[in-house]
């Protein structure tokens, strides 16, 4: 099941969340490249017009228990509040999602 046309996780139907939910964590399981496009969209929602700042591409980390199993790499800051967008950002999905294996 493809995620890359949700623009937020309250766009997922309850019934798709719960289906999806990880046993682990109460996040939900998905691939990196739709996590990558949520993630993209939504930055693009939040941030300032700035041109010199994007989204890198999640990737899986070694987790134990209840933490996240991905994180990804942060932009310099650029004066725009780019940077601190992303933290909030990926804090927030980090709560919400967990990488499934693709």
């Amino acid at each position: 099941m493809s995620l890359a046309h949700l623009a937020s996780p309250a766009a997922i139907p309850e019934a798709v969340r719960g289906a999806m939910a990880c046993e682990v964590a109460h996040r939900t399981a998905v691939t990196t490249a739709d996590l990558y496009v949520m993630l993209e969209r939504e930055f693009r929602r939040r941030k300032s017009p700035c041109r010199l700042c994007f989204v890198q591409l999640p990737y899986r980390v070694d987790s134990h228990g209840d933490e996240c199993n991905w994180e990804m790499h942060m932009p310099a800051d650029c004066g725009n509040g780019c940077a601190a967008a992303l933290v909030r950002l990926v804090g927030d999905f980090q709560d919400l999602y967990t990488l499934s294996a693709d």
